[in-house]
């Protein structure tokens, strides 16, 4: 993780994901084992990402970033400070030195 990153992450992460289809039906989101990600704090997604994330979507969206190569992707729920936020988009950059993720949540609000 590259130092500037590392500073500015300031949450930790978890991940659940949904089962594979069995009979026709899928099961509900379980905890990937030994998933854990150093993340931004959630932030709004600007106007710009939402369109090429094609999230034309009456919820709130929100956005954050984490660095190296981990294993998520759209679908999957992100689990932050307890609260579940489903997976919509997931972009990887490689960039030099290090894979920065950006992962798009939905935000459920009651």
């Amino acid at each position: 993780m590259m130092r500037s990153f590392g500073r500015m992450a300031t949450v930790t992460a978890t991940l659940k994901r949904p089962p594979d289809i069995a009979g026709g039906q899928r099961g509900e989101p379980v905890p990937v084992d030994g998933w854990t990600a150093e993340v931004l704090p959630l932030m709004p997604v600007d106007a710009h990402t939402q369109q090429v994330a094609g999230l034309d979507t009456p919820v709130g969206v929100l956005q954050t970033f984490a660095q190296g190569d981990i294993d998520i992707r759209a679908g999957d729920v992100l689990v932050v400070d307890g609260v579940e936020y489903p997976v919509r988009w997931v972009e990887y950059w490689p960039f030099e030195a290090v894979t920065t993720v950006q992962i798009v949540v939905e935000e459920v609000r009651l």
